[in-house]
C-alpha cells in the first residue's frame, strides 16, 4: 500500500487455512517440535514498517500496528465477527500455543525481509502490536551485504539479543532453511544450546505457516517439499489511491493474514498442530509398504505416501495415483 490510499473493500472470498500434512503412512508421523510463521499476509494482512523501524510515538505505533494486523473492511462480511478483534484473536491462538501444548514448541518468524535493521525490524513491529512475547526466534532471509541483524532470539529472561543465523551456508529456500534448523537447532535457537531442546530433531516435526506455495517447495534435491505446512489463502481488495489533484483511481491488491476473512483459521490451525502423532496405519505390510487407498474421516491416504490434507470443506475422496 502506497501514501494516500485507502482499503475499500474486500469481495467476499473466504481465506481459509489449508494445512497439510505428507509422508510415509507406514512410519509414524512425529509430534510437532517447532511451528514457523512467516510475517507478511500470513501473521500480518500486509505488513508496515517505519524507515526507523521504531514505533517511539503512540500515533506512529497505532497507525503501523492498525495497518499491518487489523481488518477494517471486516463488516463486509456477513460470517466473521472480526470487526478491529484481530489482533485480540492472534494473540490468543499464540497463548494457547505456548500455554496448553506439552511439550511446548519453539515459535519462530521466518520471512523474508529487505528493511535495513533486518530482524530488528521484524522483533520491534512485533513489540508493537504486543505478539513477540509469544515468540522465540525471528530469522529474516535473505541478509545482503550492509543490512543489520539476520535473526533474534529470546533469552530465558525473556530479553531479546540480536545474531546471525547460518543462511550462509544453505540455499535460500524456506524448506532448506527449515532443514537446517531441524539439524543445528541451536544455531537458530541460540537459547536452547545445551538444553534438550537443543537436540536434533527430524523436519517432519516443524509446520510452517506461510501465505506463499512456492515456499513449501525446495528445488534441492533432498528437499523436495515440505512434510508439514499451512497455507494461508489470498484474496482481492479493492484500493483506491487519491492523487494530489483530487482524482482517484482504483485497483485490486492482494492481501492474506490468518483469521483475516474468517475466525475458523485460528480453530484450524491449533487442531492441526495438536493432533496426535499419527500412527503406521494398518493397512502396510510387514516390509514397511503400503497395501491401498482408503479414506478416514477427513483424511485421504494415496498409494504408498500419505498426502494428509485437513480442509474446512469436508472430507476427501482417495483416488489411486496415476
Amino acid at each position: 500500500m502506497r501514501a494516500g490510499e485507502e482499503m475499500l473493500e474486500g469481495n467476499g472470498i473466504h481465506a481459509n487455512l489449508r494445512c497439510v500434512q505428507a509422508g510415509n503412512l507406514c512410519v509414524a508421523a512425529p509430534p510437532v517440535k517447532a511451528i514457523v510463521f512467516d510475517l507478511d499476509m500470513t501473521l500480518s494482512i500486509q505488513t508496515f514498517m517505519s524507515d526507523s523501524g521504531y514505533y517511539d510515538s503512540e500515533e506512529d505505533r497505532l497507525f503501523y500496528v492498525r495497518s499491518s494486523f487489523e481488518q477494517p473492511w471486516a463488516g463486509a462480511h456477513a460470517d466473521t465477527k472480526l470487526g478491529t478483534g484481530r489482533l485480540d484473536r492472534l494473540r490468543e491462538m499464540l497463548r494457547e500455543i505456548n500455554d496448553t501444548m506439552s511439550p511446548r514448541p519453539a515459535v519462530a518468524v521466518l520471512t523474508r525481509n529487505n528493511h535495513p535493521k533486518g530482524a530488528l525490524a521484524v522483533l520491534k513491529l512485533l513489540e508493537a502490536a504486543s505478539l513477540v512475547q509469544y515468540f522465540d526466534a525471528i530469522w529474516v532471509m535473505p541478509l545482503p551485504a550492509g543490512r543489520l541483524f539476520g535473526g533474534a532470539h529470546r533469552r530465558p529472561n525473556q530479553e531479546w539479543a540480536m545474531f546471525e543465523p547460518a543462511f550462509h551456508r544453505i540455499p535460500h529456500e524456506k524448506p532448506d532453511v527449515l532443514d537446517a534448523v531441524s539439524k543445528t537447532p541451536s544455531e537458530w535457537f541460540p537459547q536452547f544450546h545445551a538444553q534438550q531442546a537443543g537436540v536434533p530433531f527430524a523436519l517432519e516435526s516443524i509446520v510452517l505457516v506461510d501465505d506463499d506455495p512456492l515456499n513449501f517447495e525446495s528445488s534441492s534435491k533432498d528437499i523436495k517439499r515440505l512434510p508439514r505446512y499451512c497455507e494461508v489463502a489470498l484474496y482481492p481488495v479493492l484500493m483506491t489511491t487519491v492523487h494530489k489533484d483530487g482524482s482517484r483511481s482504483e485497483r485490486v491488491e492482494k492481501m492474506g493474514g490468518i483469521g483475516a476473512q474468517t475466525d475458523l483459521d485460528y480453530d484450524e490451525l491449533l487442531r492441526f498442530v495438536r493432533a496426535k502423532p499419527q500412527k503406521p496405519s494398518p493397512f502396510c505390510n510387514r516390509k514397511g509398504s503400503y497395501l491401498g487407498a482408503y479414506q478416514l474421516g477427513k483424511y485421504s491416504d494415496f498409494g504408498s505416501t500419505r498426502d494428509i490434507t485437513s480442509t474446512l470443506g469436508g472430507n476427501q475422496v482417495a483416488k489411486p495415483r496415476s
